[in-house]
């Protein structure tokens, strides 16, 4: 048995190597969003494991892929307990919380929880991000255009901010630069998904071609994926 300090209150704790490497395989899994054989996992690591605040971070997000937000809070919640102020860990946690709440719908917890974030580390650009999503949500348009801008003045690759930016545009009637703003974001990254599928919808919604060239290109890797499949039949029909 060998001890680790733990990053909860400063203590060793025991924490033999069978775990570490549980928790390893369990980073490696998520890593590649295979979640089918991260929750298989989950339900065979040890308590000494589960307890570790990086392994609920992990596992909180397998909850998450699977929809399952209490449980992913409740881990957030309990890693959160365990830590020190300084731990840096706190501020992923935070964000965590935030981006949960946001998909609940409660809108004040999940800017209660980026507001936490943003103490730590305000430069953070996922954290802007979010902050431009919560706009959003709250029907700010202008405010989310701000973040997004800001975003993408340091970092114009940003595929994310470029589907934010168009959801404002769309908001403000501009159907041409919202579209405009999806074929950037896949000019950046081809596999974005929330890109993709706004752009058909938006494209026949205008009554404006498009090539089929974004779908298959998506189907390739990702044949699993029956939301994109059935989007792919109907451009064929």
């Amino acid at each position: 048995m060998e001890t680790l300090r733990n990053s909860t209150k400063g203590q060793f704790q025991p924490f033999n190597l069978s775990s570490e490497n549980q928790i390893k395989e369990l980073r490696n899994l998520v890593k590649k969003k295979d979640y089918i054989k991260a929750s298989l996992l989950i339900q065979k690591l040890p308590k000494e494991a589960i307890d570790n605040p990086a392994a609920q971070i992990l596992i909180c997000e397998v909850y998450e892929a699977n929809g399952d937000y209490p449980k992913a809070l409740k881990c957030l919640h309990q890693a959160c307990d365990q830590m020190e102020e300084s731990n840096p860990l706190l501020f992923d946690i935070y964000k965590a919380m935030g981006n949960i709440y946001l998909k609940c719908g409660d809108i004040d917890a999940a800017e209660e929880k980026y507001n936490l974030a943003h103490g730590i580390n305000s430069e953070d650009e996922s954290l802007i991000i979010n902050y431009g999503v919560l706009a959003i949500q709250k029907g700010d348009f202008n405010k989310a255009k701000e973040r997004f801008a800001y975003v993408l003045e340091k970092n114009s690759q940003s595929d994310v901010s470029w589907v934010g930016l168009a959801l404002v545009h769309r908001s403000f009637s501009d159907q041409e630069l919202s579209r405009a703003c999806l074929l950037r974001a896949l000019d950046e990254n081809p596999l974005n998904k929330i890109a993709m599928t706004n752009l058909y919808q938006w494209c026949q919604q205008d009554g404006v071609d498009i090539s089929h060239d974004y779908v298959r290109n998506y189907i390739e890797y990702h044949p699993n994926d029956s939301e994109v499949q059935k989007l792919a039949l109907s451009q064929r029909q």
